[in-house]
């Protein structure tokens, strides 16, 4: 009975599994086989596909805490009301995996439907393969509660965006596949040497095994010592690891030319989707495994991973946001925003409260849905004007009003204007970073967030005041056009209805907490 319980807790990601290979399947046995009796593509795959994530988005809140089979069918599934974990504790199904399945699923959706009206000739089921594989792998690490299925998740994740990233099959896409592939390499590299000295010193996989070990030995003041030396360093390669993942400064140097050269929703899907499934595993790491080995970031009294943390979000945001300042090309721009965004993210896993997770994960919830239609404005105009420099969006309000206007309030989200998702975002982040004392932290992540509204206003002055090249107007497709809709409605609702959003996160919080 244990085991069906198993299998039922996973069921989103077993669904995920089939639908890659059924897409796959389809477009290696039957497409195929029709093209070579004289039959076009008709791109229904695609479509196929984005309408199985949106009916696994909603099957996994089949099951889990606070499910649909829980709350009306408790006689059959009673058994699964007392469990949220699978397979001896290494896949977790709370309150935060839920809440992380929709936003992953959300995003390929997001992403899906912008690669609809791409042409990916006779590689569209390799695409949307990868693209499912990668969404399994996000769900996977959302879920992980311990260091092998972490790692082999992580894995699942990187190897399939690697190839989306070389997708476009020209110079630029290659290099940046390449490019990401061996960053990439090295990072996990990087990772599993340190999740094997976790090991090694501890005698354990799973997060709270680790963290008993690490109590064993001391807390912080063990780890200073030279027996407890080794456990310290492997939490700084996993520091170094997740670094490069989340692109955080000084493991940075890929991102800008990734995003650059990859297919364009392949890059809104890496500054989303990626990131976010990174900061699911870094606060169930360190919030779980690694909590008594905080230590604070009091200033002057910088101590355990939160003070290592707190320095590494405040040169990552800084650093990120001066290097966005010269930018002309706006996908580049875009990069070095998500930098800093990752930089602002940090802020709240080195804050100890409750309230600091909800912010990250409202955050995370608004960045994913404000970056994803930043980029659909993006792909607009790159393929009607065929460049994504600054030059291109000149005029634009002249020649697509709506665009503008889309474009407009994304930015805008992205800056931090009320009452805009991304205001919230950053109002309550910096708000809990002040209660909890970390003035000097609050401080510069507001001076940032000054210093990033620069650049961000400097492509909307292109975009309203400049006159542009032609006045042929700018057409979004129906893809675009639906994705950013979508996008923005989201921006204006989210941002209008803080408060509803945070009091649903509560429970995921609880659950993290109770671990």
């Amino acid at each position: 009975m244990a085991g069906g319980m198993d299998l039922l807790l996973v069921l989103p990601e077993i669904v995920l599994t089939l639908l890659g290979l059924v897409v796959v399947g389809l477009d290696l046995f039957y497409l195929r086989r029709k093209e070579r009796d004289g039959a076009a593509r008709s791109g229904w795959l695609g479509y196929f596909t984005l309408v199985s994530l949106v009916v696994v988005s909603l099957a996994s809140y089949l099951v889990g805490p606070r499910s649909v089979l829980q709350r009306y069918l408790p006689d059959l599934f009673g058994q699964l009301l007392l469990r949220n974990a699978a397979f001896g504790g290494a896949f977790r199904v709370d309150g935060v995996t839920q809440f992380f399945r929709v936003v992953f699923l959300l995003a390929g959706a997001l992403v899906l439907l912008l690669s609809l009206d791409r042409n990916w000739g006779d590689h569209e089921g390799e695409y949307y393969g990868l693209l499912v594989l990668s969404l399994l792998g996000m769900t996977l690490m959302a879920a992980a509660g311990e260091l092998v299925t972490i790692y082999v998740a992580l894995e699942l994740t990187s190897i399939s965006l690697y190839l989306l990233a070389a997708f476009d099959f020209r110079r630029r896409s290659i290099e940046a596949g390449l490019k990401y592939f061996l960053f990439g390499a090295f990072s996990s590299g990087v990772l599993l040497y340190g999740m094997s000295l976790i090991y090694g010193f501890t005698g354990e996989t799973s997060l709270e095994g680790i963290a008993q070990g690490i109590a064993q030995v001391g807390g912080l003041a063990g780890l200073l010592e030279p027996g407890g030396r080794g456990l310290l360093l492997g939490i700084v390669f996993l520091i170094a690891g997740f670094g490069f993942k989340l692109a955080l400064v000084p493991f940075h140097a890929w991102a800008p030319d990734v995003y650059e050269g990859a297919p364009t929703p392949i890059a809104a899907f890496i500054s989303t989707g990626s990131k976010a499934a990174s900061f699911v595993v870094v606060v169930r790491l360190f919030q779980v495994a690694f909590g008594s080995a905080g230590g604070t970031a009091q200033w002057g009294q910088w101590q355990g991973w939160r003070g290592l943390l707190a320095a590494l979000a405040v040169i990552t945001f800084t650093a990120a946001n001066l290097m966005a300042l010269p930018q002309r090309n706006v996908k580049r721009l875009l990069a070095y925003s998500s930098i800093a965004h990752a930089g602002y993210m940090l802020i709240a896993v080195v804050l100890a409260s409750g309230e600091g997770l909800q912010a990250l994960f409202y955050y995370l919830f608004a960045y994913v849905l404000t970056n994803v239609g930043a980029f659909a404005t993006v792909v607009a105009i790159s393929r009607h004007i065929g460049s994504e420099e600054l030059e291109a969006f000149a005029g634009l309000s002249k020649r697509s009003l709506p665009l503008a206007g889309a474009l407009t309030i994304l930015f805008f989200s992205l800056g931090g204007v009320p009452p805009l998702a991304g205001f919230f975002a950053k109002f309550w982040l910096f708000w809990a970073t002040f209660k909890e004392g970390l003035y000097w932290l609050a401080g510069l992540g507001l001076a940032n967030t000054i210093i990033a509204f620069y650049y961000y206003l400097r492509v909307l002055k292109a975009v309203w005041f400049e006159a542009p090249a032609e006045e042929t107007p700018v057409v979004a497709t129906d893809a675009v056009s639906v994705t950013l809709l979508v996008t923005t409605a989201l921006v204006i609702v989210v941002g209008l209805m803080p408060q509803w959003w945070l009091r649903f996160l509560e429970g995921a919080v609880r659950a993290l907490a109770a671990l």
